[in-house]
């Protein structure tokens, strides 16, 4: 009795919740990809019909997010990617539209006490000498 106590401990530690280490979180994960992926359209002036250069601006719209990108409707790319690779393709992976997706279903949070929350900025300069900036 005492051995199946003490299993049933053991896998209920090995398969308890998950820690906060894994937590899905704007500043960790999702930033880098809004600045890398969204921001180039998506920034005040941009060709996009709304920012996404803040922690606000993405949280409001998480769950949007979301769905489009899931969809495969954002970020656009009109040529079939199974005729390239093309110049400036780059696609969000499936692990990073799963990583979207988890995070708008836990609350679109951010990291708690983080140093930044809206005060790191990442620029990117486009080719034709543009500067966004987005704040991670």
């Amino acid at each position: 009795m005492t051995r199946a106590l003490l299993a049933a401990l053991i896998v209920a530690g090995v398969a308890g919740p998950v820690s906060d280490a894994a937590t899905v979180t704007y500043h960790h994960d999702i930033a880098p990809l809004i600045a890398d992926r969204c921001v180039m359209c998506h920034h005040d002036g941009g060709s996009a019909p709304f920012a996404l250069d803040t922690y606000d601006d993405v949280k409001r719209r998480a769950a949007l997010i979301a769905t489009v990108t899931r969809n495969r409707y954002m970020p656009p790319w009109k040529a079939d990617p199974s005729n390239g690779p093309f110049l400036g393709q780059h696609p969000l992976s499936d692990a990073e539209i799963a990583l979207l997706a988890e995070w708008a279903a836990g609350g679109a949070i951010t990291h708690p006490g983080h140093p930044c929350i809206d005060q790191c900025v990442a620029s990117i300069q486009f080719d034709n000498g543009a500067v966004a900036a987005a704040n991670l």
